[in-house]
């Protein structure tokens, strides 16, 4: 598992706080991964929730290609 907590860059939100987890679980003969976006303003989730996804496809995508 990894976790980290990010600073938004701009004011006025440079005081908010988002805090992120990557897990990797066995499943079968691979892996399931959970993603976690705890974010502090969650205004913000539409938006950042399409963004994850698009990263997500591509690396769903690059690793299917992968083999």
């Amino acid at each position: 598992m990894s976790a980290w907590t990010t600073r938004r860059p701009d004011p006025p939100d440079w005081q908010l706080y988002d805090h992120l987890r990557i897990e990797l679980r066995d499943e079968g003969a691979g892996c399931l991964l959970v993603f976690t976006h705890v974010m502090a303003d969650p205004s913000t989730a539409d938006s950042a929730s399409g963004g994850w996804q698009t990263c997500l496809d591509e690396l769903e995508a690059r690793l299917e290609t992968a083999g």
